[in-house]
């Protein structure tokens, strides 16, 4: 193998290559009166492992990962929502209807994130939902809750800055449990407080996000998440109980806008 290093008259540096055998070549810069000259020099194992411990030269028979962005994160986010289906439940004085649905309202969440490689990782998380009569009614009311466990694998796809800035888009599927619809019109008349359990149900998510990777490795990200789901009566705790889809079948689907801080680790 012949190596040269070039100013104005060539130099050639003879080297031979041997089966098992590394040789070390370090490039030199001497200055001679205002100009610098190039130049290659051969040294021994022990100087040039000195030399790239010294200067954190990576060792090519180990390379180093180019992923800056550890792979764990644990994160918090607050999500507004609008229900696609509201239900009347309540004409008011004024012959106007209230509405409650069984979508939308307020989700906080908390999640843990794990990123399997630059492009791919999954989000574990545990949300609390809840939905109220709109508009507001001083004398009653009646609000939907539930919780909500995910799981969401998500591509990356990188922006800029190595992937700190990025965009991810996943789908997953979501578990609802605990869900209750609370009725709370005993100032009405006719009115009456009771429970309604829904069903543990299946549904499905599909987000989009754009992640920003600050300082200190602490994660901003906003995003929309689409999720749909289908809830089934299954008891009440008082005398009523529903007689058709309308409230025995009803349909969760949403939109919410996150908002929400991580950090990794």
């Amino acid at each position: 193998m012949n190596l040269k290093a070039y100013y104005r008259v060539s130099a050639d540096l003879e080297v031979s290559i041997v089966r098992n055998m590394t040789c070390f070549i370090r490039l030199d810069v001497s200055t001679v009166e205002d100009k610098q000259i190039a130049k290659m020099v051969v040294v021994d194992s022990i100087t040039a492992s000195n030399e790239m411990l010294s200067c954190k030269i990576p060792n090519a028979h180990k390379p180093i990962s180019n992923r800056t962005i550890p792979q764990n994160k644990i994160g918090f986010s607050l999500a507004p929502g609008w229900g696609f289906d509201r239900i009347p439940i309540i004409t008011t004085t004024y012959s106007s209807e209230a509405t409650i649905g069984f979508g939308g309202g307020f989700n906080g969440l908390i999640s843990y994130t794990r990123e399997i490689s630059s492009f791919f990782g999954m989000d574990f998380d545990l949300s609390t939902q809840s939905s109220s009569i709109k508009p507001y009614l001083s004398n009653a009311s009646v609000d939907f809750s539930r919780d909500c466990l995910s799981i969401n694998p998500f591509f990356i796809i990188p922006v800029k800055d190595g992937g700190r800035k990025r965009i991810k888009i996943g789908a997953g599927v979501d578990y609802y449990f605990g869900s209750v619809l609370n009725f709370d019109m005993s100032k009405l008349k006719g009115g009456f407080n009771e429970k309604w359990n829904y069903n543990n149900a299946l549904g499905y998510n599909v987000t989009g996000m754009y992640e920003d990777i600050f300082r200190n490795n602490w994660t901003g990200q906003v995003g929309l998440k689409l999720c749909s789901v289908n809830y089934r009566f299954e008891s009440t705790q008082g005398n009523y109980a529903p007689t058709d889809n309308t409230f025995g079948n009803p349909n969760g689907l949403s939109l919410y806008f996150l908002v929400g801080l991580g950090y990794h680790f």
